[in-house]
């Protein structure tokens, strides 16, 4: 959660904190109160129709470790002192969105609480911000319904008074140009001398955790699904016993029943999270069609690009060609060597464009409309439909631009995720640089158990992926590549 936080940010935020008089609390401005009535009244009505399940987290605080529920966790925020961190660890698709949505109606009525969705929210004022008006500044004034003023500082001290919360949210949807346009605005909140928040981060688990020695007051992860969840997913989507038998002997077949080893409860490997099991049981479905199928053992990348590519079949040929499109409106948003913006216009659309039948203009419509891809912030603009595809077209794209092992590792660490990373070892390119990219996570201190549930989907598990894999395993430098390498072998 503390990403891109620097050490002096919290000493400069402590210091703020902890100068002058005390004060009271600030009464809860009443847009603040508004949008909590009615975040509660629509999160109250989803777990009445049976739309919300229940997460539980692994809690870690100092040597403490315990599972806590939604409400526990809301406790637990609402004691903390202002100042203190909270990480909230979690898969993409694994319901973060939608815990943040139950953490924030329990808590807003009780504390000045503040959710910023750092890629709805901050993204488009970056482009606008200034030295006096950053976007951050920007958008908390607005949440409290306050016009920019001559000293936003002082706005939002008034505003906010000593203890409130911040809730940040979609961090990990962020470029790497724009995690530095974020760390730029929580500097300027730390010299502002607006009050240190009780902070809660909502991210993606990343190798950045340990780089510079940062580490959060508490952390929680979200649990990857049991076996029972993701079969819950099958037996909703198959409601016919024949039809969810099918299912099944496909899932078998392909080897995407395969479980975890070395857990106590039974998981699924390419079913972690609840996106990953929709995305499985639409290829099932797709398999039932007789669309255009893959080998057993395959990759989440392979996994992914042909779902990809059956939502998009009616208009190109085949799943690489659909692929190739992406990777098209990838480049398109790459300026020299600057990170691709990962934005979708009709003009990139039409232009990247290749139809295997119709018109390019035809083509766009049918993607504009489909799973892949969602109305960005900014009229005229469509964005990636959700972080695991935006994985994969960086991923392509990554590992196309980077034919050295040594500066895709390093490219990669860039991005500080163990999905992205994951991602690119499910690519041959990628797969061919499996030790260098081992080596960097495990240079950061991530130990190579937490390594090993991401990359676990990610290679292939033929006899000939194993030699290549010993090979590699000779190499290793530290106790935490061996571990990784070892426990990859086949069995």
């Amino acid at each position: 959660m503390k990403r891109i936080s620097l050490f002096v940010v919290g000493l400069a935020l402590t210091v703020a904190a902890c100068s002058g008089a005390q004060r009271a609390p600030a009464p809860i401005p009443e847009k603040l109160v508004y949008s909590c009535d009615r975040l509660t009244r629509g999160f109250q009505s989803k777990v009445a129709a049976g739309r919300h399940v229940p997460i539980q987290m692994a809690w870690q605080q100092g040597e403490a470790a315990e599972m806590v529920s939604e409400d526990q966790l809301a406790v637990k925020i609402l004691a903390s002192e202002p100042g203190q961190e909270l990480w909230i660890l979690g898969r993409g698709g694994s319901g973060k969105s939608r815990l943040a949505d139950s953490v924030q109606s329990k808590i807003c009525s009780k504390a000045l609480t503040i959710r910023v969705d750092c890629e709805l929210d901050l993204a488009p004022h970056f482009a606008t911000a200034t030295a006096k008006l950053p976007s951050i500044a920007a958008v908390l004034l607005e949440a409290v319904g306050l016009p920019p003023g001559d000293d936003p500082g002082r706005q939002l001290q008034d505003a906010l008074g000593p203890d409130w919360i911040l809730i940040l949210d979609g961090g990990d949807e962020l470029s790497p140009r724009d995690q530095i346009r974020l760390r730029r605005d929580m500097e300027w909140l730390a010299r502002s001398g607006v009050a240190r928040p009780h902070m809660v981060r909502f991210e993606r688990p990343g190798f950045n955790l340990g780089r510079d020695g940062l580490k959060p007051n508490a952390t929680a992860r979200v649990a990857e699904l049991d076996c029972a969840q993701a079969d819950g997913v099958l037996v909703r989507r198959f409601k016919e016993p024949a039809e969810l038998e099918a299912a099944k002997k496909w899932l078998t077949l392909t080897s995407l029943d395969r479980k975890r080893g070395g857990v106590d409860t039974c998981r699924y490997v390419h079913m972690a999270t609840w996106r990953d099991a929709e995305m499985v049981a639409d290829l099932a479905e797709d398999a039932a069609r007789g669309m255009e199928p893959f080998g057993a053992h395959p990759t989440r990348a392979e996994l992914w690009s042909t779902w990809i590519g059956h939502r998009v079949a009616p208009v190109v040929a085949n799943t690489e060609s659909g692929m190739s499109w992406i990777d098209r409106l990838v480049l398109a948003g790459a300026v020299e060597t600057n990170d691709p913006d990962m934005q979708i216009t009709l003009e990139r659309c039409v232009a990247a464009a290749r139809p295997a039948t119709g018109s390019p203009e035809g083509a766009c419509g049918a993607l504009l409309s489909s799973p892949l891809v969602h109305q960005s912030f900014a009229e005229g603009f469509w964005a990636f439909k959700n972080r695991t595809i935006v994985d994969l077209a960086l991923a392509r794209w990554l590992t196309d631009k980077n034919n050295d092992c040594d500066m895709l590792a390093a490219a990669v660490s860039n991005y500080a995720s163990h999905e992205l990373m994951a991602m690119v070892v499910s690519l041959p390119h990628g797969r061919r640089c499996l030790g260098n990219l081992v080596g960097a996570v495990c240079s950061r201190g991530i130990p190579a158990e937490e390594l090993l549930s991401f990359i676990d989907e990610s290679v292939p598990r033929e006899p000939e992926f194993g030699d290549r894999l010993r090979t590699t395993m000779a190499g290793a430098s530290t106790r935490c590549e061996h571990d990784v390498f070892q426990a990859l072998l086949p069995k």
